[in-house]
């Protein structure tokens, strides 16, 4: 199936029969993780009456979901991550499609051994000058085992604030990223980066979200994308969700 779009004065067609998923799977004792969480569980359910278990007699499997969307999989946060407000995930979209920005970087080290990620003026202007409504962030090196990849206690990369600011400044609603956060597994809890996107206090984006623990392959190319983002219909502050990509085809 095909359809066509407008975007700024150029017209594109979508192959809606190509998706590119950028989700992670949740699986059973996944090594995938952060935030010194216990890997995932996904078991059956157990009584005296009945086990949810076909390969154990059982006429239907039946299981019990044990995960933590922050720590385990692909996931998709609102305003209410770091606040009291009340705005789960589940309410802020009014709508599931827009046009997304993938772009890669290189992690900068600095002088304590943390890898930041920073955006040049050019990065800047790619992203002003496409008029898109999200920006995927693709981090290199991109190898597979991020899939796998067990983050605590590895101070994985993050973006720099000023970079933040200026990605919410040039009107990006929404953030994906191939890492855990996009703030420092340890900075005393300030989450710098969260309150900027969101402008929290102050200037509150209720309508924005902050997508983590997406991968984006290496043969997919930075550029412009239609894409599909719809966080699971759970009442909380995040959500596990599978964002889809989809290449736009010139007219």
């Amino acid at each position: 199936m095909k359809i066509e779009i407008q975007h700024l004065s150029s017209a594109y067609e979508v192959d809606l029969d190509e998706p590119i998923d950028l989700s992670l799977a949740l699986e059973n004792d996944s090594s995938l993780g952060a935030w010194y969480l216990d890997p995932p569980k996904i078991e059956a359910v157990r009584s005296p009456e009945f086990i949810g278990e076909v390969s154990e007699g059982s006429p239907v499997n039946f299981r019990n979901i044990h995960f933590n969307p922050h720590a385990h999989t692909t996931h998709t946060e609102s305003l209410a991550h770091i606040s009291t407000e009340d705005i789960p995930v589940n309410g802020i979209f009014s709508k599931f499609h827009f046009i997304a920005l993938l772009l890669s970087f290189t992690p900068k080290m600095d002088g304590q051994g943390n890898q930041i990620i920073f955006g040049s003026d050019y990065d800047l202007k790619r992203i002003l000058d496409s008029g898109a409504e999200a920006l995927i962030i693709r981090t290199i090196p991109n190898e597979s085992d991020k899939k796998l990849k067990n983050y605590s206690h590895a101070n994985p990369p993050y973006l720099d604030l000023e970079f933040v600011k200026s990605i919410r400044d040039l009107g990006i609603d929404h953030l994906l990223i191939d890492l855990p956060s996009i703030d420092a597994e340890e900075d005393g809890g300030l989450l710098l980066g969260h309150h900027a996107f969101w402008g929290f206090p102050n200037k509150l984006r209720p309508h924005a979200s902050i997508s983590e623990f997406i991968f984006v392959r290496n043969e997919v190319e930075d550029g412009l994308y239609w894409m599909n983002l719809v966080p699971a219909n759970i009442k909380n502050d995040a959500a596990i969700s599978r964002p889809i990509l989809y290449r736009l085809n010139p007219k």
